[in-house]
Order: C-alpha cells, then structure tokens, then sequence
C-alpha cells in the first residue's frame, strides 16, 4: 500500500521469516498493512514510529524475551506468539502479560483469534468529544484567531463536513476518482482490490448502506479518516458520504412513519481510556466522529463493555433516539440491508451529537451512562452552529469551505491546498464572490505565516473588491479583513495604521 490508510497494521517478528511467508495473502484478507521483521531492534523503532494506527504484533518463539521490554508500547494492542513446530516450551510468566493473547502453533488458530479480536478492537474504536456547557456561550467573530476555536471545530467537525459534503453536486467523475484512489492504496492486496472492481461494477446509491457494512475498504477507511480528521482522504469519499448519509435519511423517513412509538432506545458498548473518561464526565455534551453504529440489543452491547483494563474503564450507553424531533443526523435500522442482518443494528450517519443525561456506576464496576438525541433545535448547539457557519462557510464553494475549515483548526498547509484548487477551477476570474473570499482567506493564511506583507496585499485586494461591487460585499468578511489589517500593523508596532484599520470596523 502507499500509505496505510487503515486503522490496523499486522507486525510480524521472524528471525528466519520463513514461517509466516506463506500465509501473507491470509493475513491481508484481515489487515492489508502487514510489515515483516528479522530484525528486534528495527522492529520496534518501526512500531514506536507509528502515529495513529493500533499494532497487532506476531512474533516467533524465539523473540519471547523482548516482551517485558515492549508490552508498554502504547500502539501494541496484542501479542501473538506462534510456535508452530512446538520446539520450544514458552513460560507462564510470558503468557501472563495482559497484551499477550497466547501461543499459536497452527496458522488456522492463529488467524481465527486475529479476526476475533480486530472486531473486538473496532468496536472500541470511537473517538468521543465532549463539552462543556459553560463554554456554551456568545462568540465573537471578529476574535478570528480565539484559542477556543479548535475545541469547538473539532467537536462539530465530522457535522460541518457531512454538511458540506452532502450540500455539494457530484458527478460520475467524482465517483471515478474514489475508486482510482482505492486501487493506488491497495494495490498490493488482491482481495480488496476484487471488492473495489465488483464496486465499480455493481455499486448504486441505493446500495451503499450494504456496502458501508462490508468489512472492506469502505468501513475500514471512512472510520479511520473521521477518527484522524483526514480532510484529504475523507475529501476522496465526499462521493460516497453523501450516498450513505441520505440512504439512512431515505430509511429513517420510511421508518419513522411506521413505528408506534416516537422514541428507541439503543446501545453500544466501549472500553475508553481513563483520560478520556475523565474529559467525557466534565462534558454536558458530546459527539461521535464516526457513523454511529448501535444495536436494539442490550446483551449484544454489553459483550464489548466486559473486557475491561486497568487503564480503561468499561462503558455501556444508552442512547434515547427519537423519530420526531428535527435531527440533520439521522438514523435507521439497517438489518435488511446489513451483511450481518442477527446484530439488530442501528446506524447513525456521522457527526451525530447527545446529550449526557446521567453517569452510574453499576455493581460490577462498569459505567452505564445515558445520552439523549439533541434536535437541531437545541439552543446552545444551534448558537454554536451558528457561529461556525459564518466562520466557514464565506461563499458557496466546496474548496473554499474545506479551506476556512481547515483554516479554523490552523491546519493552514490544508487550507492553502484547497484554496489552490479553486484558484485552478474554470471560470474563477470571473467570480467576484470567490474571488474575494479566496482573497481574504489567503490573508488570513499569510497572516498565521507572518507573512505579513502578503497579508496586507490580499485583505486590501478583498476590501477592494468588495467597494467595487458593493451588492457582493459579505460583512463578516470585510469585518475579519480590516480586524487582520488592524493586527498587523500593530504587531509591526505601526500604531496609528492599527488604529485606523479598527475604525473602520466600526
């Protein structure tokens, strides 16, 4: 693979490497990322190198002596030792380590617990931000570089994104580009790439909730680039975020129309780190990056709240949905369109927000806590939205919208990426809307650069603009431009520029 664009990676530790050879295309059906070491040494600096993705280590009889030294690593997950000739005798203390999942001697076994505990793992793989009401509060926009701001993006992220994706209008070309990215990324995994052929011919809109619970390149993916914030990997799937969102918004209609009551409850079950756990009792609100997938069945969740860890503290919620409310995150029984029609599956599209109702801890030591539906009514969301809304989205434009949110989290290498996109499109000159915001947005990029010299030019070029064709002036652009103007000149200690700038604020 050129990257691995997936959240796991196979290790595999071998002196003589000869054992496992032949099994790699089994292994690959799993984790299309698998590495292959001789080497302790280079093994390890490779596992401590990784950044965000979760390490499940194989390793020969004959390496058993580095687990003590390497157990803690924070991106193994488990260790598996396979001992497929029984040469060696391998001690309890060894076996002991919590990570250590046993000792293999075929390779059947050994792939059959690998599939067992990837499940186990990706169901616990939410990424979970919550926050505070306090911080709920009134937001300035012309305070364009608050510290705050990166909290609130990231936690309406994945809902900003799904809206701007799903508003767009896309075509086969767009479609086209997502398979061609797929087939560069798994080019070496053959299974994955006949899944990505039988998609290109067979895939339909009507078809894509079917295809999401595949465990294949989609789901693997999607999830991963949500939990990360990819914005480049997740912009490659606009094409198909948008088919799977209004899919479940096509079902959630159907269904809410059919049903006796007004409210479901639902469940999913998690082990979460203790500082996360920490950070979600401070919160009166949170939100999932990921399409949220629940089930009807208690005793189902629950199977994945009783593994817990000392670090971790098992957790099981209970999700109160309600078909009435007005909701932009809708949600759907997917069992008849589902792979796996038994887990009684609820699926949430991405970005969807709770409310915390209550947090108990039960006899057994776990947490069940209880979250209630938001409606996009919701006045303090609906506050927040708000003001993200006219942070981002300046004009309408798929660039330039991933551009200011990009911008926003101070991500500015992206935002200077999807700016120049917009600068290549057919037309652009002739659009002074665009024009103009893709002005002032590369002001505010320079400006982080302290490239203040660049900065000027481009928000006197938006100021400009805007005086020319006064019926396409934008407020809150020209307020941030003369704000940006304002603060330049007072960095560079040129005073009374500073002050005129603010007048003209007012």
């Amino acid at each position: 693979m050129q990257n691995n664009i997936e959240q796991f990676i196979l290790v595999c530790l071998d002196s003589s490497l000869d054992h496992l050879v032949d099994h790699l295309e089994q292994f690959r059906r799993l984790i299309s990322c698998v590495q292959h070491f001789n080497d302790a040494n280079s093994c390890m600096d490779y596992i401590t190198n990784i950044k965000n993705e979760t390490v499940l280590l194989i390793i020969s009889v004959e390496h058993t002596q580095i687990i003590p030294f390497v157990y803690h690593i924070q991106q193994i997950y488990s260790i598996y030792i396979f001992n497929f000739n029984q040469c060696e005798k391998i001690s309890e203390e060894t076996l002991n380590y919590r990570k250590v999942r046993g000792h293999f001697d075929t390779i059947d076994k050994l792939v059959k617990q690998i599939a067992y505990d990837k499940k186990w793992i990706a169901s616990n793989l939410l990424t979970i931000n919550s926050f505070p009401a306090c911080t709920l509060g009134s937001y300035d926009m012309s305070d364009h570089i608050n510290n705050n701001n990166i909290q609130e993006a990231t936690f309406m992220y994945s809902q900003i994104l799904r809206n701007i994706f799903v508003n767009e209008t896309y075509k086969d070309i767009d479609k086209n580009e997502m398979i061609e990215f797929f087939r560069q990324q798994y080019n070496e995994n053959e299974t994955e790439l006949e899944k990505i052929n039988k998609f290109d011919r067979e895939y339909t809109t009507e078809r894509a909730i079917y295809w999401y619970t595949i465990d294949g390149f989609l789901y693997r993916t999607i999830n991963k680039a949500l939990r990360t914030q990819n914005i480049l990997i997740l912009y490659q799937l606009r094409y198909f975020i948008k088919d799977l969102h209004l899919e479940l918004k096509k079902y959630h209609s159907k269904q809410s129309s059919n049903l006796s009551k007004e409210t479901l409850i639902v469940y999913r079950g998690i082990g979460l780190p203790n500082n996360e756990f920490e950070k979600l009792k401070q919160g009166h609100l949170i939100s999932f990056s990921e399409f949220l997938s629940t089930s009807k069945n208690r005793e189902l969740a629950e199977i994945y709240v009783q593994r817990g860890f000392d670090d971790m503290q098992s957790i099981l919620f209970e999700i109160e949905l309600n078909y009435t409310i007005q909701s932009s995150t809708p949600f759907a029984d997917i069992s008849e369109q589902s792979q796996f029609d038994l887990e009684e599956e609820i699926l949430l599209s991405m970005g969807s927000v709770f409310r915390i109702q209550s947090l108990t801890l039960t006899s057994d030591n776990n947490w069940n806590i209880k979250l209630m539906q938001t409606s996009d009514e919701d006045q303090q969301l609906k506050l927040l939205y708000q003001w993200l809304d006219q942070a981002i989205f300046r004009v309408n434009h798929l660039y330039t919208k991933l551009s200011s949110l990009m911008l926003f989290i101070y991500d500015y290498d992206k935002a200077e990426f999807f700016l120049r996109k917009v600068v290549s499109q057919p037309g652009f000159n002739q659009d002074i809307e665009t024009i103009s915001a893709t002005s002032s947005i590369f002001g505010e990029i320079y400006f982080h650069q302290k490239k203040y010299e660049n900065a000027v030019m481009l928000y006197q070029k938006t100021i400009e603009l805007f005086e020319q064709h006064p019926d396409k002036s934008v407020p809150s652009t020209i307020q941030r431009c003369y704000t940006g103007l304002s603060e330049i000149y007072l960095e560079k200690e040129q005073y009374m520029k500073g002050m005129n700038e603010t007048k003209s604020l007012v």
